[in-house]
């Protein structure tokens, strides 16, 4: 009885203040004997939910952001015992030798043979030099124990997995009693169709790698213990071998080191630690141990210095960047292998969907081609924002996902390793890309699952203060020329202000691309004039929107509209807010705030403009004029001021809530445009970023510019 009543406390400490920690399934493993929780102590988990007591712990671990359990094991428990805490999962696995233990069954033998291969092991004898001790489940598949009596026992075992509802990563992957086809189950695999059914790789034709060209997949990973082996199991079970060159795994500085994790799930027959119920046979544990290959560095680079090293370890003609916790698609690789063979200056992005980590499968796929998260185009603050339309080509990548050959890769600079941890990076080779000769394209039929960072899924590695800024700082100053000036107004560049750029060494970028012919950041805008241009990204006015009130209605004061909620010039603040009335600035052109608007979003014609947006914000007006939300470059909210004075938004008309005593205090309503206030432009001026154009540019622009708003001939 105490000692139940010890386990249940322990189960409250643990899924109070250590949720989604690899402490959990660790403790899970030493206690019950299996990395899941059995269903008779599950009660005690899910009891919390309703348990006051527990909640009021949960909030004030949320609240006191209170540090994690791999923190306290390295800085608290390591440093005073020089030891793992017992729950960690990297403590020594031991197996049972018949009259002695070892690490593992291929450590039994201690150069004695086979005869101290007993107990949980298993004495294979075609394998290694003169024989090799393995687990127990795998000994199945060794050639000389491959009885008519031991097949049929693996192929009853494969058809009970296969009515088997499998869960997470516990997922056999065995070969089929001498059949070509292999089964591959639901949660755990890389590819292949439905849960049961045959799987197999997809065959390399002529027509789908013209070029005869091979992969490398670099998979920068720090601290990624729990997700490394299941990505690396996936790439592999999704990539033909034949075209597979290798799996690059950068272990940037993990704690433990993940090469000898992985070592020892291979000798447990378990790449993804997942328990015992997960087994790949030895031939295939063999041909996957053999395209991995591990490079650690010592000390922390970071995702940028990572993604560098990986690439250098490359052999592939193609680097396919990945991150440390993805499962592409079985057919991910066709449209690297088609575009780049046409052109090996064109890098290839994949189309990006969700990954469900407790199952390891693929959620929230667009349903037609095209859909999904693929491109993104850069705002002057040195942020990027998802964009869509129809053309395949990426102004900007999100970073982590592509693939492009590795000639170009290294032609082009590579990454710089004057930036450090994690930000900017794809800023600086996406502007180099198109700037110096190669171009970007979107992949609508290659998917790849990603999991996404949320509270849940919090990354491990530590990024340096300040790190992310200087790193878009110096990208953008590298490539945009006079447009920096642009840059530096906004508030997170405030500091390379005061020091002139000082701090600001982009030497190493410009190093880089010395011996390619780059073209100018002005070519780039005018070749991106359908987002620049056409969706009013770079405006050719700004201006505010007063309110027309009656004089005793406003009490002679003059309102103008303005968001809520942000105050700050950003493009990546809160993804929403609100608008309200306040007093009008007479700042011209003004250094701050959100209470200057311009023409933005193309309209249905493919040209600007239907909508309207906050200046030096990712904020639009919504259909109904009182909210506003990320612009989405397209008609989707139009919003426009018409001949008559009226502000439209959707089929309504902006306006108050009473006409009469109309203050800052004032809400505002969409309402039918007869009873609408009106509105009128202020304050109009030519922003820096238009200005900075050269005047033949200038020219072609205001030329495509339309000559009247929106439905601005109906009055409204």
């Amino acid at each position: 009885m105490v000692t139940r009543v010890v386990t249940r406390n322990n189960l409250r400490i643990m899924n109070i203040w250590l949720p989604d920690s690899a402490a959990v399934s660790g403790y899970y493993q030493k206690s019950f004997g299996t990395r899941a929780l059995p269903p008779e102590w599950k009660q005690y988990v899910d009891e919390l939910e309703y348990d006051a007591a527990a909640q009021e712990q949960i909030k004030i671990r949320e609240k006191n952001q209170c540090r994690d359990f791999e923190w306290f094991d390295l800085h608290v428990y390591k440093r005073l015992l020089g030891k793992h805490h017992p729950w960690h999962p990297s403590n020594p696995q031991t197996v049972v030798c018949g009259a002695h233990h070892a690490g593992s069954c291929r450590e039994c033998p201690q150069g004695h043979g086979r005869d101290w291969c007993n107990g949980e092991c298993s004495w294979c004898p075609e394998l290694g030099h003169a024989g090799l001790c393995v687990n127990s489940t795998d000994i199945e598949a060794c050639p000389s124990h491959k009885t008519k009596g031991a097949k049929e026992a693996l192929a009853k075992k494969a058809e009970e997995a296969k009515n088997k509802d499998h869960h997470g990563l516990q997922v056999p992957f065995q070969d089929m009693a001498g059949k070509a086809a292999r089964w591959l189950g639901g949660g755990g695999g890389g590819g292949g169709g439905a849960s049961g059914e045959p799987w197999q790789w997809v065959p390399v034709t002529k027509e789908d790698n013209p070029s005869d060209l091979t992969l490398t997949v670099v998979l920068p990973c720090g601290f990624e213990h729990e997700y490394f082996a299941r990505t690396a199991r996936s790439v592999y079970l999704s990539t033909p071998p034949s075209i597979l060159k290798e799996i690059v795994i950068v272990d940037d500085a993990s704690d433990p080191p993940l090469e000898p994790l992985f070592e020892r799930a291979f000798e447990r027959g378990d790449v993804d630690n997942g328990g015992k119920e997960t087994v790949l046979g030895l031939a295939d544990l063999k041909k996957l141990q053999e395209k991995v290959k591990f490079v650690r560095n010592e000390e922390a680079m970071g995702l940028i210095g990572a993604k560098q090293v990986g690439a250098e370890a490359a052999t592939g003609d193609i680097v396919v960047f990945f991150d440390c916790h993805v499962k592409p698609d079985p057919h991910y690789w066709i449209p690297f292998t088609r575009n780049i063979g046409e052109n090996y200056r064109r890098v290839v992005v994949p189309t990006i969907t969700n990954l469900n980590t407790d199952t390891w499968e693929e959620f929230g796929r667009p349903a037609k081609s095209g859909g999904g998260l693929s491109k993104c185009y850069l705002t002057f603050d040195a942020e990027f924002k998802w964009t869509t339309d129809d053309t395949p080509y990426v102004p900007i990548m999100s970073g982590g996902l592509l693939a492009m050959s590795r000639k170009w890769f290294f032609e082009v600079g590579g990454y710089d390793r004057s930036m450090h941890g994690w930000g900017g990076e794809n800023l600086d080779q996406s502007l180099r890309i198109w700037r110096c000769g190669g171009e970007i394209v979107s992949a609508g039929d290659s998917f790849v699952a990603h999991m996404w960072r949320d509270s849940k899924h919090k990354a491990k590695y530590h990024i340096g203060g300040g790190d992310a800024v200087k790193n878009r700082a110096r990208a953008v100053k590298a490539h945009v020329g006079p447009w920096f000036e642009k840059t530096l107004t906004f508030p997170s560049f405030q500091q390379y202000r005061s020091d002139k750029e000082a701090s600001l060494d982009v030497s190493s970028i410009e190093n880089a691309m010395k011996d390619v012919t780059c073209k100018s950041f002005e070519w780039y805008l005018s070749r991106f004039a359908n987002i620049y241009r056409d969706a009013g990204v770079i405006p050719t006015k700004v201006f505010q929107l007063e309110a027309v009130v009656e004089e005793d209605g406003g009490g002679g004061q003059q309102l103008c509209l303005q968001l809520e909620g942000h105050s700050a010039w950003n493009n990546a603040a809160s993804p929403s807010d609100a608008t309200k009335l306040a007093p009008c600035k007479n700042v011209n052109p003004p250094t701050e705030g959100t209470q200057y608007w311009h023409k933005s979003s193309r309209n249905t014609d493919g040209e600007c403009c239907s909508g309207l947006r906050v200046w030096n914000t990712d904020q639009c007006l919504n259909a109904n004029g009182v909210t506003t939300g990320v612009c989405s470059l397209t008609d989707e909210h139009p919003a426009y001021l018409t001949k008559s004075g009226k502000l439209r938004v959707g089929g309504l008309c902006l306006s108050v809530e009473s006409s009469s005593h109309v203050n800052e205090k004032t809400k505002l309503q969409a309402v039918d445009c007869e009873k609408a206030i009106k509105w009128r432009k202020r304050g109009a001026f030519e922003p820096l970023e238009f200005s900075l154009m050269s005047e033949a540019t200038k020219v072609e622009w205001r030329r495509n510019a339309p000559k009247k708003d929106p439905a601005a001939a109906v009055a409204a």
